[in-house]
């Protein structure tokens, strides 16, 4: 396997971009697949039958299975539904979400790339207790931290600021918890830790500190400014200058500087999920024009419609989305429907008729086979 991935990584495009060399499995797999069907084809050509193929196929899933049986951990269905400790000191989902500020030390202690740990029901209890991120998920638990094995790089950027910020305890640690919509943060148990705008909510298996003062996760700000490079919207956000209720920082299409007054209030803007792929917000009608900031990762695929007039969904604050509303701007919905969704569905379609027909072909020539070889011989 290992010959294999080498020979993968200097010839196949995108390899050397995977995060971590493990994801090579999924191609690995495939290829063996499509070899073990090549070597099954030449097996039955060469005349070896059923009940010998079949055995071969049965001596090479034993080996697998004795292989890999124990390599990953497994238990009961029954300890999976154990519910953590601090799930009832955690934002309920819409209520905000949770970072996990010191997870690599969850990690490191529990799960590790170098051994999964023991069969035990009470070490994945332990490891539940933690909330690490993605364990919440399940709970309705929305994560500000949640691990991919490819984090968008924007949000994983803003997310680095905010532990940086909770390390030392910065004076804007709120708000950075504002603009990611983080209304607790989660450390390891027995953390000590304070800062003017979180308090000690206690918690059972890890510490839970929540906001003093929560946020909404839609506003409006009057003032925006462009600015296109990564770095320096990064040095913005982390300026003890930044206001996250009192400006946005925009890049992108449909980006521009704005600055309607200086007087210009935020006013908080209610928030609907209609689904994992559509959210409505509902802004207060303002008297001029207002750019609507929205704790909502900025994606390629997601849309934006104000009175149904499809409108520029702009980055804001390096890692979200924005909408500049008109006066008099009524509700904003957003949908998440990517192209390549539907350029992959019409591909499968394709080829899924072209499996059929070949598969009909491959029957009609069977038939016509048979029926030769049935017929009658001519003297």
């Amino acid at each position: 396997m290992g010959g294999l991935y080498i020979i993968a990584y200097y010839l196949l495009p995108g390899m050397k971009s995977f995060h971590d060399p493990a994801r090579f499995m999924l191609l690995a797999v495939f290829g063996l697949a499509c070899l073990a069907s090549i070597g099954m084809r030449l097996l039955r050509d060469s005349g070896i039958g059923t009940g010998g193929r079949l055995s071969l196929l049965a001596l090479s899933l034993a080996n697998l299975w004795w292989f890999s049986a124990h390599i990953n951990p497994t238990l009961e269905p029954a300890a999976f539904r154990y519910r953590p400790r601090a799930l009832a000191l955690a934002p309920k989902a819409g209520d905000g979400r949770l970072l996990t500020a010191q997870r690599e030390r969850i990690w490191e202690r529990y799960l590790n790339y170098d051994d999964y740990r023991p069969d035990s029901a009470r070490y994945a209890h332990e490891l539940a207790d933690t909330l690490a991120p993605n364990v919440g998920a399940r709970f309705g638990i929305e994560e500000a931290s949640g691990y991919e094995p490819v984090p968008i790089r924007a949000s994983t950027e803003v997310d680095g600021l905010l532990r940086q910020s909770i390390a030392r305890r910065a004076p804007h640690l709120g708000e950075l918890l504002t603009v990611m919509n983080a209304e607790a943060i989660l450390l390891p148990l027995g953390t000590p830790y304070s800062h003017p705008s979180l308090t000690d909510s206690g918690g059972r298996g890890a510490a839970i500190y929540r906001r003093i003062r929560p946020e909404p996760r839609a506003w409006t700000v009057g003032t925006t400014y462009r600015v296109e490079s990564p770095a320096e919207r990064l040095e913005l956000l982390a300026s003890a200058d930044f206001k996250a209720k009192g400006m946005a920082i925009v890049a992108g299409p449909g980006a521009r500087d704005m600055r309607v007054s200086a007087n210009s209030e935020s006013r908080e803007a209610a928030t609907e999920f209609r689904g994992l792929n559509r959210i409505q917000v509902h802004p207060a009608k303002a008297a001029s024009e207002a750019f609507l900031v929205i704790g909502q990762a900025w994606y390629p695929g997601w849309t934006a419609r104000t009175r149904g007039e499809r409108v520029p969904l702009v980055s804001a604050n390096h890692a979200f989305a924005g909408v500049y509303l008109r006066a008099g701007s009524g509700r904003v919905e957003l949908r998440y429907a990517p192209d390549v969704v539907r350029i992959a569905m019409y591909f499968s379609l394709i080829g899924a008729a072209a499996i059929a027909a070949l598969l009909t072909a491959g029957h009609r020539a069977r038939s016509v086979l048979k029926e030769q070889g049935s017929a009658p011989a001519l003297e």
